[in-house]
């Protein structure tokens, strides 16, 4: 029942640790939890045949000598049977610890990342117009216009730009270009991602200007066509040249390059910049277009402006997809977010079960060892002896199941490399940090059953026995 209610508990829990897109996949299933309740009924019933098992074949010699003088010697299969269960629970802490620790350092270089352009404050959404309202190119152009200059205008909003696709929003579409000079077998041309964008768009999103210039209102429909490229796509082509005034052909059209802008990471942060090509937007209007805004405030608090801005102008054109740069960052690397939440729970939870075990283990080892503590303590064994004496048996668990541990997180690391981006497989910090977390709380559930022995009574103890 206990069991239930925590699994409710940490759903709830998980939710609140993931993005939002996972709030309606992931929920109580009554047929999953039937399933491990049964489970859960099924190993209690395995774990407890072996020992009900023994204790049903014991001699009653045994049982009288383990009640006995002999009480230190009591249970010597058994003992060692429990503290190997507590180590194993141990190494297995320690490997959850280590892999979580190392996925979250892989986060945290995953969010150091630059992606090329200022992410802060920035709000998104997209607009898609129908053919019926806007049938021709002039009047999706003119609503596209009249649009960014009503939401440059609103109170709070610093800059504005629509580009069929932004920065961490997905792939990118392909075409095929051919650069003037160069020759290609057929079939063979070269493609790069490309995206059609308004003027304004790189000083919305702060994406810096490396040579020529942007994008700009003159070019409109009618005038030569252009584009701006970035600095991976100048590599290509031109690796000790200039790219300004070469032409490159893009669906039978000849294009002018007018400008280089940096490197962005386009679909996720992780993903290393590729060749890339901007067209301005007034030369191919586009009725499904992403708005990017910079804002002075918290992104979201313009969202209300926004909605009626677009409503001002068509009452039944929504907006939709409403989410801030860094929501849009966040969603790109679900994956790197998930795993060492996950993780980190999962290792805490085992952490806390081996800890359970190691303190149960030892407060079982000083209950059936009382007698002989309190014969120690009568010939003269100090506290500080008894403390020691106790101590150190947990201590050795600690230190035996932690080398294990740690070879076996060796392992999984390797196993976890291609998730970790930027952190070695082998952090020495990590290793080292989750250990010494291990051994001091591990040393703590040792320590208190040995405090108790060390207030047994050396009278009582003997006149028991």
């Amino acid at each position: 029942i206990l069991g239930v209610v925590l699994a409710v508990a940490g759903v709830r829990g998980l939710l609140a640790m993931l993005p939002p897109i996972f709030s309606d996949i992931i929920f109580i299933s009554g047929r999953v939890l039937a399933f491990n309740t049964l489970i859960a009924i099924a190993a209690g019933v395995f774990v407890g045949v072996a020992p009900s098992f023994q204790a049903s074949r014991r001699e009653l010699r045994n049982s009288l000598s383990d009640s006995g003088t002999r009480g230190s010697n009591a249970g010597v299969g058994r003992g060692r049977l429990r503290r190997g269960l507590v180590m194993a629970q141990l190494s297995l802490a320690l490997v959850l610890l280590v892999s979580s620790g190392l996925l979250v350092r892989g986060l945290m270089a995953a969010r150091a990342i630059d992606p090329g352009f200022r992410s802060e404050q920035l709000l998104t959404f997209n607009v898609r117009l129908p053919e019926t309202g806007y049938p021709d190119d002039q009047s999706t152009r003119a609503f596209q216009r009249d649009l960014l200059a009503r939401i440059e205008a609103l109170p709070g909003v610093e800059a504005a730009a629509a580009s069929t696709h932004l920065p961490m929003s997905g792939s990118l579409p392909q075409t095929y270009y051919a650069v003037e000079g160069e020759n290609y077998t057929e079939g063979g041309e070269p493609t790069s991602p490309y995206q059609w964008v308004s003027d304004g768009f790189f000083q919305a999103l702060e994406i810096p200007l490396g040579r020529g210039r942007l994008i700009g209102q003159e070019a409109g429909a009618g005038t030569t066509p252009v584009m701006v490229v970035n600095e991976a796509f100048v590599a290509r082509h031109w690796p000790d040249g200039d790219a300004l005034g070469r032409r490159v052909e893009i669906a039978g059209e000849a294009r002018e390059i007018v400008g280089v802008v940096g490197n962005v990471r386009s679909t996720s942060p992780l993903a290393p910049p590729r060749p890339s090509i901007y067209l301005p937007l007034s030369q191919g209007p586009r009725r499904t277009l992403s708005f990017a805004l910079r804002t002075s405030d918290t992104p979201t608090s313009v969202t209300p402006a926004v909605r009626a801005a677009v409503r001002e102008m068509d009452p039944d054109q929504p907006i939709f997809d409403v989410l801030t740069m860094e929501e849009m960052i966040a969603n790109a690397l679900v994956g790197e977010i998930i795993m060492p939440r996950i993780a980190g729970g999962l290792a805490v939870l085992a952490l806390i079960l081996a800890l359970v075990g190691v303190y149960g283990t030892m407060a079982h080892a000083v209950a059936s060892r009382r007698q002989e503590t309190g014969i120690r303590m009568a010939l003269g064994a100090t506290q500080g002896t008894i403390l020691r004496m106790v101590v150190g048996q947990g201590a050795r668990m600690l230190a035996i199941g932690s080398g294990v541990g740690l070879g076996l997180a060796a392992l999984a690391a390797r196993g976890l490399s291609s998730q970790l981006f930027g952190v070695p497989s082998f952090d020495l910090a990590i290793f080292g940090l989750t250990t010494l977390i291990l051994l001091g709380v591990g040393l703590v559930a040792a320590y208190l059953p040995a405090r108790r022995a060390t207030g047994v009574d050396p009278v009582r103890c003997m006149r028991a026995e």
